[in-house]
């Protein structure tokens, strides 16, 4: 009985590869790559749909817009996210790997930097401002003021030749002499802001697509490292770390598909067996279908396991 229950899960692992590859895009993802569509928008005017998801490019020198209530979700460096928000304009300037440089010409964007790399450089331009990002984080990007709030994480803003460090829960704009300044902002309004909750939906989703990433990559042995991989139940690329778990600013998992498939490892004095993780600091065992339970902003967002920065 248990040679046939093993010989179930082959046949079935061998069928779930072929609707796998069937599934996934020709092309590899890069920086402006279109990951998610919600009503309206546009690349120079061509009008997207859904089956602009996952393949259609932002490239340098195109305007992506939206319109009425659409919102648009853009890879950017692996692991990190930018989302339009409603009646906004984002203009491509830059999309090398390690030089990433985007123009925020109109209405707000939110950047969800869930991986990190010390040669990373991604540039936000707004109006006369530029926003340096410099960590992993969570950051509300205005074009106009206030320019940047980082919800979570480290940015440099320069203005007028002046330059000034805007860390977690503050927020930075040029007051009415020209100065470049910053100050605190209230976290619980900005988090209760349409593009932010959508953010925060959209990173659970992302949780989700993550671990149907890495049963693809078991199943495929498609695994090269790091990177975005394409969730064929979801119909969108998601974030696998190398090694370990790390957690986004709202507190979803990212499991690389070692730590999902591997085992038995131990966790916090439990332990967990192939494709079984763990609730976060709880040592409950999870079901193979759940995701990790979210931490809050206040819990320290960001935790990763293994090498990860």
């Amino acid at each position: 009985m248990k040679w046939q229950g093993k010989g179930w899960r082959i046949a079935s692992g061998v069928l779930l590869s072929g609707l796998l590859a069937f599934a996934t895009p020709t092309k590899t993802p890069v920086p402006g790559t279109l990951n998610y569509l919600e009503g309206q928008a546009t690349i120079d005017g061509k009008l997207l749909n859904s089956t602009s998801m996952g393949s259609e490019v932002v490239g340098p020198g195109q305007i992506l817009n939206t319109q009425g209530g659409g919102k648009v979700e853009m890879l950017l460096t692996p692991g990190v996210f930018l989302r339009l928000g409603e009646n906004s304009e984002a203009r491509m300037v830059s999309s090398g790997l390690a030089d990433l440089e985007v123009a925020l010409d109109r209405g707000q964007a939110t950047v969800e930097a869930d991986y990190w790399m010390k040669d990373n450089r991604l540039l936000i331009d707004q109006n006369g401002a530029r926003t340096d990002i410099l960590k992993k984080g969570l950051y509300v990007l205005n074009a106009e003021q206030p320019y940047v709030q980082v919800l979570d994480g480290k940015v440099e803003l320069s203005a007028n030749d002046q330059h000034i460090s805007v860390g977690k829960n503050r927020e930075a704009f040029v007051d009415p002499s020209g100065k470049l300044k910053t100050q605190d902002f209230n976290k619980d309004a900005v988090q209760e802001g349409t593009l932010v909750r959508w953010s925060k939906l959209r990173s659970e989703y992302e949780a989700q697509a993550n671990f149907d990433a890495a049963r693809t990559v078991i199943v495929n042995n498609g695994w090269y490292g790091p990177g975005w991989y394409w969730g064929p139940s979801f119909g969108y690329w998601s974030f696998l770390p190398a090694d370990g778990i790390l957690y986004s600013p709202f507190g979803w998992g990212f499991y690389s598909p070692f730590y999902v498939y591997g085992g038995p490892y131990f966790y916090g004095g439990y332990r967990g067996y192939y494709g079984r993780p763990l609730y976060p600091r709880t040592g409950v065992v999870a079901p193979r279908t759940a995701i990790v339970a979210p931490h809050s902003f206040a819990g320290g967002g960001f935790a990763a396991g293994g090498r990860h920065r």
